[in-house]
């Protein structure tokens, strides 16, 4: 198997993409904050993080995300 067909089995693959776009959404986050507040425990920071991941997650998908809490 040459490179580019390597590249496009890669690129069709939907789980990459998801995890593309949550380091994405991971790295602005933590940009975000850092740049805001710089008195952040790292628990506000891990819960800030995990509630914009969740925010992501639920606009993209609503129906497979719907929970409470």
């Amino acid at each position: 198997m040459n490179t580019r067909q390597h590249i496009t089995r890669w690129s069709r693959n939907p789980f990459v993409w998801m995890e593309v776009a949550l380091l994405a959404v991971s790295i602005g986050t933590v940009a975000l904050v850092t740049s805001t507040t710089t008195t952040t425990e790292p628990a506000d920071l891990h819960q800030q993080i995990l509630t914009q991941m969740r925010t992501t997650l639920e606009q993209s998908d609503p129906e497979q995300h719907n929970h409470a809490g």
